[in-house]
């Protein structure tokens, strides 16, 4: 014969759940070893899924970046502009991800997907803004005209292009699967994030950490 039993608990993380399921297996094995029984269901399903999960997922977005990186340091020819470009695509991510462990948000599989997501995105807009700046500074422009001139060429098109991202991934939000849900309002957040930083993080690092010798040597012709 075969019985199932169900059983209802309050909201769980995944090391939790599964460190409970091998508890009760443990149990079981102990004190009915005459009886196959095992935790089973689709919580505990889940939380293995997601125990494996994550760490991959942080690998392959340490990966992204460490790729991105390398390709804007060739791209550029710079190793300095290559590794300071990142900090404008890398803050919307980290700082998305440190608000949601700060206020306990629980992390699902749409959640740890999106920093991987967003990240090869939000990084195209930056390019078409450093390219921009320094074909102006090339034509003989200093790093502060160079930068209002850049915004003034490229500004329309980053926010088009963003707008048009961020509705997009913007609809998922009505999406009756949580983890899609999820995964599109994060997504939304974290490109009008970079976009924002474009507009100011990215002008504040070229003229503070930048001399204007920076973009005249070891640079590529954009």
């Amino acid at each position: 014969s075969m019985i199932r039993i169900t059983g209802f608990a309050r909201a769980q993380t995944s090391n939790e759940q599964v460190k409970n399921a091998m508890e009760i297996n443990a149990w079981l094995d102990k004190e009915m070893p005459e009886m196959k029984a095992r935790a089973i269901g689709i919580p505990v399903m889940f939380a293995l899924l997601m125990k494996q999960a994550i760490p991959g997922m942080i690998v392959s977005m340490l990966t992204s970046f460490l790729l991105i990186t390398v390709s804007m340091i060739w791209g550029f020819k710079s190793l300095k502009i290559g590794l300071l470009s990142m900090i404008p695509n890398v803050w919307p991510v980290l700082f998305l991800y440190g608000l949601l462990g700060i206020t306990g948000y629980t992390v699902d599989l749409g959640v740890s997907v999106v920093g991987m997501i967003t990240l090869g995105i939000a990084v195209d807009d930056t390019i078409h803004f450093l390219a921009k700046f320094l074909r102006a500074h090339r034509s003989g422009k200093n790093n502060k005209e160079a930068i209002l001139h850049t915004l003034r060429e490229t500004g329309g098109a980053l926010i088009m292009t963003s707008v048009i991202l961020v509705v997009s991934f913007g609809i998922l939000i009505f999406s009756g699967f949580l983890v899609n849900a999820n995964m599109g309002l994060l997504s939304a957040i974290i490109i009008a994030l970079a976009l924002l930083a474009d507009f100011v993080i990215t002008p504040a690092v070229l003229i503070t950490l930048f001399k204007e010798k920076d973009f005249d040597e070891n640079t590529a012709e954009v």
